[in-house]
């Protein structure tokens, strides 16, 4: 798991080997208080998201007792909790499961994804936290880590694949496409994923998280959203970054990669909006990211970096990406600060 932690100062720093990225500053222009007091050991669940109106969804985890539940919470842009979105499945998950992704629904509303061994469900809610749907995969032999919604309702989801008694490590890459009603309706075959799986057979550090043939780093530490053309952005972490745009019917449109600012810097978090994709980049010291994190604005569909921005003093933090509006260059990171939320709106100057 990832914890936002908290954003100090945010200064622009030259990139290395990037002649074509923009050098620019982001500047704080406001810090927001939450209303509402959570555990003092609390802490989001990687980055946030957030809706046009600019309300944030997150969820939280105590690291002490990461076996218990939580829903989804809506905060305003006050720092105001509007909305929770609890599954139904809440009490199953009590028993020890974990909690895997969230999204936003292209037209209002979150879906959730909640993993029963060996079943998986995905509950959708309306906006103000009701449940619409809940339905049950009718091909669930994976451990789900990324969820995205097309706008006309079918789920792509992506994950680890089960072992089995023949082979029983988890850590073959696997992605799909189910209608609304849970079928599936194409397997996905990604140019790359073969790799991936390759190298960590062998223990490659970058990708096995627990020595050769063991855990999925790439997958399990990706990301995906929706954009605003109506495909999902599937993200692998990988150095440079493997991004696929895949449509409703699970056809790639296009594979791109992004070039980080550091070399072997891989992608943490990334927020999707208007034909831009802001990434935090970081690199991998074998079991934690390195500190050194860098933000970094690309284009969505050919990856080339637009902008580039880094923290320059000690104590700089880039995680808890929650937001980016790129009309306006405006960020919003989250962290946590004695029980509260804070959400920090920062805007290149």
């Amino acid at each position: 798991m990832r914890y936002a932690v908290r954003l100090f100062v945010l200064v622009a720093a030259v990139s290395s080997g990037a002649a074509y990225a923009e050098t620019a500053a982001l500047h704080i222009e406001k810090t927001t208080v939450s209303k509402s007091t959570f555990g003092s050991n609390d802490g989001p669940v990687g980055a946030g998201q957030c809706d046009s109106s600019r309300n944030i969804y997150v969820r939280l985890l105590d690291p002490v007792d990461p076996g218990q539940a939580r829903p989804v919470l809506m905060f305003d842009k006050a720092g105001a909790l509007q909305a929770k979105f609890a599954s139904p499945h809440l009490p199953e998950l009590q028993k020890g499961q974990f909690e895997f992704p969230f999204a936003l629904l292209p037209h209002g509303g979150v879906a959730v994804v909640d993993w029963m061994y060996p079943d998986i469900h995905v509950v959708k809610f309306s906006p103000d936290g009701k449940v619409e749907s809940d339905v049950q995969l009718d091909f669930a032999r994976f451990a789900p880590y990324q969820l995205a919604v097309f706008p006309s309702g079918e789920l792509l989801l992506s994950g680890v694949e089960d072992g089995n008694r023949a082979h029983p490590p988890r850590y073959k890459s696997f992605a799909a496409v189910y209608d609304k009603t849970g079928h599936l309706t194409k397997k996905l075959s990604l140019e790359g994923d073969g790799e991936i799986d390759q190298a960590i057979e062998v223990g490659d550090s970058r990708y096995a998280s627990h020595g050769p043939g063991w855990g999925n780093l790439a997958v399990a530490q990706g990301m995906a959203a929706t954009g605003e053309d109506g495909n999902v952005y599937l993200v692998r972490r990988t150095s440079p970054a493997t991004v696929y745009v895949i449509s409703s019917s699970g056809e790639v449109v296009r594979k791109f990669v992004v070039e980080p600012q550091t070399s072997g810097d891989m992608p943490f978090e990334m927020q999707l909006a208007k034909g831009k994709i802001a990434f935090v980049f970081d690199g991998w010291t074998g079991d934690r990211p390195s500190g050194n994190e860098k933000l970094a604005v690309v284009d969505a569909n050919s990856g080339e970096r637009l902008e580039d921005f880094e923290g320059g003093t000690a104590g700089t933090e880039f995680f808890g990406l929650s937001c980016y509006a790129p009309d306006s260059g405006a960020f919003s990171f989250l962290s946590m600060s004695d029980g509260h939320f804070e959400i920090v709106a920062a805007s290149k100057k």
